[in-house]
């Protein structure tokens, strides 16, 4: 909505902190925080784990049945070299995805979901990504 907004979220061990100020979200580490982050951003993308946490809310899935909530269906690489697939969320297909990759790693996601009240189309670009 064309406002700065900063979150961040946090883990050293036992303790996890975040959202829009660190002491917002305060509590034990869940026990699939990393299933459910890359789950997360792989299936519904990072605008949504970002928007959960401005909520000041820890992000979906990381009670380890994001799979159970989210399926990503018919999955196929086009021949644009991206993968292709569509989203299951608690049994409604909701939208599709389009995952470009650059030397095996995430680079664009381009999103279409579904919502009672139209269509919402989602770019994300990433200007680098980390695997460790």
């Amino acid at each position: 909505m064309s406002q700065a907004l900063r979150v961040e979220l946090m883990t050293a061990g036992e303790v996890l902190r975040g959202g829009q100020d660190l002491g917002h979200i305060l509590g034990p580490t869940p026990p699939a925080l990393r299933e459910g982050i890359l789950l997360g951003l792989t299936r519904m993308g990072l605008l949504h784990n970002i928007a959960v946490l401005a909520g000041n809310d820890p992000p979906d899935g990381t009670d380890g049945k994001l799979r159970e909530w989210v399926q990503a269906v018919d999955a196929e690489y086009g021949p644009d070299g991206a993968l292709h697939f569509g989203i299951v969320v608690s049994g409604t297909p909701s939208g599709v995805f389009d995952l470009h990759l650059e030397d095996g790693l995430p680079a664009r996601r381009e999103q279409r979901v579904q919502f009672p009240q139209g269509e919402m189309l989602v770019v994300e670009r990433y200007s680098g990504f980390t695997v460790r």
